[in-house]
């Protein structure tokens, strides 16, 4: 049978009265958690975890078993339980790091805390004690004097990269036992979220086909897409039809024929304003963008509507007066019939 047991120390002298065992075990062939509570006896500087009485598979007995941890306690207690756990992975775009302060000195007290963080492009130590300084070279204080348990780096001013090691540190001011210097953390950013999705440019499109006859009362075209991603964990892509901000019948049929490929073909059997939306998302975050598409009756609808077409060919109008998209003897026909009309009174001309 084994057993732990928790001592209190300031210096080298030992203030735990007793020799006592806080909590015992039965010793297995596999690792098994064991936990129990201690409450440190005033004026403690550190705490000593003892593992006692072990018997190694019947060979015998250690005293003092296999190992003696020491945790220094500088000035009081620190701050403790940081979120993330040590080693832990954070999300980039959302660096939040948050720790639990112990009770003040003096109840009704509020402690203060100032934050400390130090980037690496390697990993430094494992060991949660033995991290950088505050004074270590790239050290940056991002909180200073603060009552709140929890710090955003990027609110903070502080840019937070992806695959960086991000040491942390929560140093306390206590109104009546002064300074208490915190332990250093660390944490991992693993994964970049995706960036820079292109749904592709607005579409004009037509039910009918060039020469006016009718198709077959739809329209077939491509939407591609296009995203930055770094690979480090799956990424999905998605197409979908934002129904909401879409004009149309409510009748009309939008078939999307692979909404997680790149790039798909979609089919519509009615004119409207259709509006997709193009989704990249990995472990980490998600990025989108929206194409807008226009289904008119004709190709001389489209043509109309769209910007870069007959809008940016003639900015100052054109001599289709009857706005078949052709520029010929109807149109001179119309206006002649109307040669040296007065288009108005207001003019000031003779009709």
């Amino acid at each position: 049978q084994g057993g732990l047991k928790a001592e209190s120390w300031a210096g080298e002298t030992k203030l735990t009265p007793g020799d006592g065992v806080n909590v015992l075990f039965t010793v297995g062939t596999s690792w098994e958690p064991v936990s129990f509570d201690y409450t440190l006896e005033s004026g403690s500087d550190s705490l000593k975890i003892i593992l006692v009485n072990v018997n190694y598979n019947g060979l015998g007995t250690a005293k003092y078993g296999y190992d003696n941890v020491a945790i220094t306690i500088p000035g009081g207690t620190p701050a403790l339980k940081p979120v993330p756990a040590v080693g832990g992975g954070v999300n980039p775009l959302a660096p939040v790091v948050s720790w639990t302060n112990p009770d003040p000195n003096f109840p009704g007290d509020t402690l203060t805390a100032d934050v400390f963080v130090l980037e690496s492009d390697v990993l430094l130590t494992e060991d949660p004690n033995m991290g950088p300084l505050v004074l270590d070279p790239g050290v940056v204080m991002v909180a200073n004097d603060i009552a709140a348990e929890s710090v955003d780096l990027l609110a903070a001013g502080y840019p937070v990269q992806a695959d960086k090691y991000y040491y942390w540190a929560v140093h306390l001011t206590d109104p009546t036992a002064g300074a208490i210097e915190g332990f250093t953390w660390y944490f991992q950013t693993f994964d970049s979220p995706p960036s820079n999705a292109d749904a592709g440019a607005d579409q004009y499109l037509w039910l009918t086909m060039d020469d006016g006859t009718p198709a077959d009362g739809k329209v077939t075209f491509t939407l591609t897409g296009s995203v930055d991603d770094d690979g480090k964990s799956p990424l999905t892509t998605t197409w979908s039809l934002d129904a909401d901000q879409s004009q149309t019948d409510p009748a009309t049929t939008v078939v999307i024929d692979n909404p997680n490929a790149l790039t798909t073909t979609v089919t519509i059997d009615n004119t409207g304003w259709f509006f997709f939306t193009f989704t990249a998302e990995d472990e980490i975050g998600s990025v989108s963008d929206v194409v807008n598409v226009g289904v008119y009756g004709s190709a001389c609808e489209a043509a109309n509507e769209d910007p870069a077409d007959i809008p940016a060919r003639y900015p100052n109008g054109h001599g289709d007066i009857n706005g078949d998209c052709e520029v010929d003897l109807e149109d001179l026909a119309l206006m002649a019939a109307s040669w040296i009309d007065c288009m108005s009174d207001k003019l000031g001309c003779t009709p």
